[in-house]
């Protein structure tokens, strides 16, 4: 039986190189590194179905990375949240803090320059009802750029995975969602103009 995937959209700025890691059975392990200014350094370990584990990295390590572990069977994320922010010498904003949060109401610390647990820049939560996080994708080069997050949702009778991708674009107009099906058959675009009166 296949599950179907939420993919949320990036949070943070445009530089970097675009990366990908999809998804897998659960998060093991996380290690966050930092500067004076942002996060620089990130590197997941996946869990495969088959217990195998899978390590991904990005950035550069400019101090010992700290490490948030997952530390019981039946616990997995549900909740990363940070900020993002310009810095010195940065034309594009950067991710400056993360925090991730679990299952079993546990806490990371608060990975990133922070005085008295106070982040600066604009923050961004990645949660959708306890549902479990299982893999991230972002942008990166010699910092961590931007971050996004796969929630896995309920399980469905296909045999391969679906995955929805949230919506890109503006915040106007009504949401709506047509759910999935097995193909499409064919797309119609209408444009709407404007007749200049003479």
């Amino acid at each position: 039986m296949g599950k179907m995937y939420r993919k949320l959209a990036l949070r943070g700025g445009e530089g970097g190189r675009e990366w990908d890691d999809d998804v897998y059975e659960g998060v093991k392990k996380v290690y966050v590194g930092q500067d004076l200014s942002r996060i620089t350094y990130i590197q997941f370990e996946y869990v495969k179905e088959d217990g195998e584990v899978v390590t991904r990295e990005y950035g550069t390590i400019t101090q010992d990375p700290r490490e948030f572990i997952i530390e019981y069977p039946d616990e997995h994320i549900t909740a990363v949240e940070g900020s993002y922010n310009k810095v010195a010498l940065i034309a594009t904003e950067v991710i400056t803090s993360l925090v991730s949060k679990t299952s079993k109401v546990r806490t990371s610390p608060t990975f990133g320059p922070n005085l008295f647990g106070v982040v600066n820049g604009t923050k961004f939560k990645f949660e959708d009802e306890g549902k479990k996080i299982v893999g991230f994708h972002g942008r990166s080069d010699n910092a961590i750029d931007a971050l996004g997050v796969y929630l896995v949702l309920d399980s469905l009778t296909t045999p391969f995975p679906l995955y929805k991708l949230d919506a890109q674009g503006g915040t106007e107009g009504r949401v709506w969602d047509d759910g999935s099906f097995d193909g499409v058959r064919a797309v119609l675009e209408r444009q709407q103009h404007d007749l200049l009166q003479m």
